[in-house]
């Protein structure tokens, strides 16, 4: 709805919370303007209908779960789960239209986690084991295409795109390593985006 900022703190393991004017622009801090977070906060995504704020806590190795109240903006811990452990650093996520599957990867160890979404809650459940990228080393960002039925993954070191297909029914993601696109005059590609 674009009525609110949210930004990470690594160093105070916080999130800050603002307002926007969607008119002009400006952000005024809420109250509270904060909200703490697990260690290292590194990435966050916000679930399609705006009720559920997800944060990578790549020094804790977990993922904080907040809900958001739509009409102020705040966030607090979500009351089902309040965080998950990953095992793994997580440093991207990314989560489909459809709001049911949310995807973390790690690129500091070299795998990628499926989760799915309760739809009423929020809350994550782990689909199967951590799935190793050690095939594709150096992967470094991870996106859900905006039909849902694909995922993105950046290969940094060779400048390529790797598809993945989504079962949407399961979740479930399967490599396409026929699938794989160089990005011609990339050179070491750390992020992308995707047109709306």
């Amino acid at each position: 709805d674009g009525k609110n900022v949210y930004c990470t703190s690594s160093s105070g393991n916080m999130i800050y919370m603002y307002s926007r004017d969607t008119i002009t622009g400006a952000l005024t801090a809420l109250t509270p303007a904060t909200v703490t977070t697990g260690t290292t906060p590194k990435n966050m995504v916000i679930s399609p209908d705006g009720g559920t704020l997800y944060v990578s806590n790549t020094g804790s190795s977990t993922i904080g779960v907040y809900s958001r109240n739509v009409a102020t903006g705040v966030l607090t811990y979500n009351p089902t789960q309040s965080s998950i452990a990953t095992t793994y650093a997580i440093s991207r996520m990314t989560i489909t239209p459809d709001g049911r599957n949310l995807y973390a990867l790690s690129t500091a160890s070299n795998y990628y986690i499926q989760y799915s979404i309760a739809k009423a809650t929020g809350a994550l459940t782990i689909i199967g084991s951590p799935v190793s990228t050690s095939g594709w080393p150096g992967m470094t960002d991870i996106q859900c295409t905006a039909t849902g039925m694909e995922v993105l993954f950046a290969v940094g070191p060779g400048s390529q795109l790797l598809h993945a297909n989504r079962n949407p029914f399961t979740g479930v993601l399967t490599m396409q390593p026929g699938f794989i696109q160089s990005l011609s005059g990339a050179t070491t590609i750390d992020t992308f985006a995707q047109s709306p």
